[in-house]
């Protein structure tokens, strides 16, 4: 085969951030077929690199999810553009992997099925338009049934659908229930992160003395939540000073107001840790005793399928969720998790983990085995193979 594989936002480990669609595009080519990325890179310049065997493209296209919504919508439209100008010139592509969100990459793989006669796997990990619907962003009437007939289309056309999470599927089925849709969340890479004593030298960087150490690492988004870290630690820092810390690292549209807000109330109990890669994520998780996977809460984003929750299962981590949805479920499930919806009921849950170390670590054993068990790269990398098989 030779795989078209479309997504905005691919990077490699080396980059840090999101990296699922790098290790689909690497698993097609170790399996032996020829894989051609294009993506978006905020240069000026076209520039087509080989990575590791894959063909990647990179095209100029300027994303900052610190933009306003309109800003956003003119980024999506011109990657639509160029991609499909692009494609124009690749010859035998036999299959198009189009990866969403945006939902505008949908088009491009419309666009390729009609002139190309290309047929495309169409892989939802947002639910558009529904989630900037719900959080507020689009309220135009007719630009929401622009999206929807977007969305209704681009399912449509596709062999099958993969969907990132339950939520998703259900929401995919709900518009489109003759299609057929596979289900392949998030990745835990259990080669990668796994349970690591906090050794000194790593305490001594991070600056922990003997306090409990809760780490973000993720997106610091408006659908974060991010006032709930904020919050969260103020609260700690008055009613219990010294006990608790917070790693963060993350960039996002609300990163700056994070550190902000943060010295202006001075507080000594977080620490944005800057310059992030794979590695840096690795030995937070290491000082780490807790990770927190924080959401809005609006109903749409507990379908969502964080990277972050799944590094932290991998690492061992006791996970604190603050919404609703699948992965609450797992937590309650599994015994590898909290739920605290309010940042006051944080530190009343954490005091048995505190209080009792056995009992911590009996948690995070159960976050290694659900990695290993429902999220193991290698297992989800087959299905993701298997879904070509079909084709």
């Amino acid at each position: 085969m030779k795989v078209l594989f479309i997504h905005h936002y691919f990077v490699t480990p080396e980059e840090g951030g999101a990296i699922r669609s790098y290790h689909m595009a690497l698993a097609l080519q170790k399996a032996g077929h020829e894989v051609i990325v294009f993506t978006a890179h905020n240069q000026r310049f076209y520039k087509k690199e080989i990575i590791h065997g894959i063909e990647v493209h990179y095209l100029p296209v300027y994303y900052d999810n610190r933009l306003g919504f309109w800003r956003r919508c003119y980024a999506f439209c011109k990657f639509l553009f160029l991609a499909c100008w692009k494609a124009l010139y690749i010859k035998n592509c036999t299959h198009c992997y189009a990866s969403s969100s945006p939902l505008t990459v949908g088009l491009i793989a419309l666009f390729l099925k009609k002139v190309k006669k290309i047929p495309y796997l169409f892989e939802v990990m947002d639910l558009w338009p529904e989630s900037p619907i719900q959080m507020g962003f689009i309220k135009n009437r007719w630009l929401k049934k622009i999206l929807y007939w977007i969305e209704k289309k681009s399912y449509q056309g596709a062999t099958r659908i993969i969907a990132a999470s339950p939520g998703m599927k259900a929401g995919i089925l709900n518009k489109t229930p003759e299609k057929e849709v596979i289900l392949i969340p998030n990745f835990a890479d259990t080669t990668f992160f796994y349970p690591i004593p906090p050794s000194d030298q790593l305490l001594k960087k991070f600056k922990i003395t003997n306090q409990f150490v809760i780490s973000y690492t993720g997106s610091l988004g408006i659908s974060n939540d991010v006032n709930y870290i904020i919050n969260a630690a103020t609260y700690a820092n008055e009613y219990h000073p010294n006990q608790f810390y917070f790693l963060i690292a993350g960039k996002g549209a609300h990163h700056e107001w994070a550190k902000q807000r943060t010295q202006e109330r001075q507080l000594t109990n977080i620490q944005f840790v800057e310059h992030v890669n794979k590695e840096t994520i690795r030995e937070i998780y290491a000082v780490a005793h807790a990770n927190l996977v924080s959401f809005l809460k609006i109903p749409i984003l507990e379908t969502n399928s964080p990277n972050k929750f799944f590094d932290g299962l991998a690492a061992g981590k006791l996970t604190i969720i603050t919404i609703e949805g699948w992965i609450k479920d797992l937590c309650e499930k599994y015994k590898c998790g909290i739920y605290a919806p309010a940042y006051e009921q944080l530190f009343e849950k954490l005091l048995p983990f505190i209080q009792d170390p056995l009992h911590l670590d009996a948690y995070s054993r159960n976050a290694r085995l659900l990695a290993e068990k429902e999220f193991k790269q290698e297992l989800l990398l087959d299905r993701f193979l298997n879904c070509f098989k079909k084709t």
